[in-house]
């Protein structure tokens, strides 16, 4: 199952996820249309980490996972694997299973660092809009466009 991330922007995490499924309609029309039937989880931050680096960890861990029983992990992700356990070790089942789509079509979702909302807001020409900006991601199916 294809992995996906968009970003959306709120005033709160619904009104960001709504902004998403808007943002995809011209990218992805057909994931705009199953993002209409997924629901999200956020992952609460246990420490000051930036959103893109905890959505970065959460790919290592969930590789480290899979790969890590045919293969020896490098170094960088045996500690990656090990952070996520670690300060996730209630919570990392729900969070991996979510991420892969297993349970119920959900994604996770991770709001964005002040520094790094500023410049997505930037790149995005929406830097004089209100909100915080969410990186909603996980798996489902939907048709890769030539944009990406």
């Amino acid at each position: 199952m294809p992995f996906f991330r968009t970003f959306g922007l709120g005033t709160n995490i619904n009104d960001a996820f709504m902004h998403a499924k808007i943002r995809e309609v011209s990218i992805h029309p057909d994931l705009s249309e199953r993002l209409d039937c997924i629901r999200f989880l956020e992952i609460e931050k246990k420490e000051p980490i930036d959103g893109f680096e905890l959505e970065l960890r959460v790919f290592v861990t969930q590789h480290a996972l899979t790969w890590g029983k045919k293969r020896d992990l490098t170094g960088s992700e045996e500690k990656t694997k090990n952070w996520f356990l670690e300060h996730y070790k209630d919570e990392y089942r729900e969070y991996l299973n979510c991420y892969n789509n297993i349970d119920d079509n959900k994604c996770l979702a991770v709001k964005l660092s002040d520094t790094e909302k500023q410049e997505w807001k930037r790149k995005n020409n929406l830097f004089g809009k209100k909100g915080d900006v969410w990186i909603f991601f996980g798996h489902t199916q939907y048709q890769f466009t030539d944009e990406d």
